[in-house]
């Protein structure tokens, strides 16, 4: 496993801001095991550095990997996080947040090379950098000028206003052009987007949210490791996903809404959910359980489906033979009741949904 430092941004953003109290979390569990000693050194490189000992605490079983647990953090009256790890960034966290997201080698030159060989018809080409990639934003930006319909898709400044990371932001702000954002990325499009291209594995959950949010586009992954791309389509996924939805809530009688973890956003989408669920003539009920498991949701065998409400990566589940009764999304749930006219699209993200409503 490869050994976990602890970043000179890390600690003069405890520093700086004299956070007192810091929770660190770790989006992947393995990691775990080197939080003990990620505690000790953050503790002393800020005592060196600042003259204070800030009272560092792991969180070890986090509701999502992805998002701060603000429930735990909440517990232990902490001012600050730092999140190592890829996170999905769909909300601005509720305490200032540094994000440690890695530094994964790319060559710009290969990557470069490789766009050349991109045939655009129309429109743009989105290039979007999975999150241990972002700090070759700057880069890839100055390598593509020469290549100005490929738009390279940054940090946004909305969602990264109450934290900080090591990767560089985009503070573009030409009214003559469309500002796209997504999963904590923003873009500046002088056209619309035609296809888009994902740095980093196919096997990432950033890939997965792209196919299923972009289902009517082409997706070219372009992984920096192995030097190898292949193109993939979310629409056969999400047309699957519609047909498990509407046949599960034809017959359905009592629908949960499952918080997971819950947060502002969550709680806005509760009353006009159960409303819809409501006005279809099925019972309706509010379960708050933590991390979702299998295990947990068989305690409600009166529920016929559930519905998920948290962040872009976890609202959608893997539901082959692990679940008892059908999951899906609060979107999947408006499209089959009749609440939002499906044009083809597909959003993961809860606040565009209660756009819609």
């Amino acid at each position: 496993m490869e050994k976990i430092v602890v970043p000179p941004s890390a600690v003069e953003f405890v520093a700086r801001g004299g956070y007192r109290r810091v929770c660190v979390q770790f989006a992947d569990a393995e990691q775990l095991t080197q939080g003990p000693r990620i505690v000790s050194e953050l503790e002393e490189a800020v005592r060196s550095s600042a003259g204070f000992a800030p009272e560092v605490y792991l969180i070890g079983d986090p509701v999502v990997t992805c998002c701060v647990d603000e429930t735990a953090a909440a517990h232990v009256g902490a001012t600050a996080a730092i999140l190592f790890g890829t996170s999905c960034l769909s909300w601005k966290s509720k305490i200032p947040t540094f994000y440690v997201f890695g530094h994964s080698p790319l060559n710009c030159s290969e990557f470069t090379s490789f766009c050349s060989r991109v045939e655009i018809d129309s429109g743009c080409c989105l290039v979007f950098p999975d999150a241990p990639y972002l700090h070759h934003c700057a880069e890839l930006k100055t390598a593509l000028l020469s290549r100005p319909n490929f738009i390279v898709a940054s940090l946004d400044n909305d969602i990264m206003s109450s934290s900080c990371t090591g990767a560089t932001s985009d503070n573009s702000t030409d009214t003559s052009c469309t500002v796209w954002s997504f999963c904590g990325r923003r873009a500046v499009l002088p056209s619309p987007i035609s296809q888009i291209v994902f740095i980093g594995s196919p096997e990432s959950r950033t890939f997965e949210n792209l196919l299923l949010n972009f289902p009517m586009m082409n997706v070219t992954c372009y992984n920096p490791n192995t030097g190898t791309t292949n193109q993939a389509n979310g629409s056969r996924i999400v047309s699957r996903r519609y047909a498990i939805g509407i046949k599960a809530l034809q017959s359905a009688s009592t629908v949960a809404l499952v918080t997971s973890p819950a947060n502002s956003t969550i709680e806005k989408a509760i009353a006009p959910l159960r409303s819809i669920i409501e006005g279809a003539g099925k019972s309706c009920i509010v379960l708050s359980v933590g991390a979702i498991n299998e295990y947990k949701l068989a305690n409600f065998p009166d529920v016929d489906v559930f519905v998920v409400l948290s962040c872009t990566f976890n609202t959608v589940r893997n539901q082959a033979n692990q679940f008892h009764k059908p999951l899906i999304t609060p979107y999947e749930l408006c499209v089959c009741l009749n609440s939002i006219n499906w044009t083809g699209d597909y959003t993961t993200n809860l606040t565009r949904v209660l756009q819609y409503l």
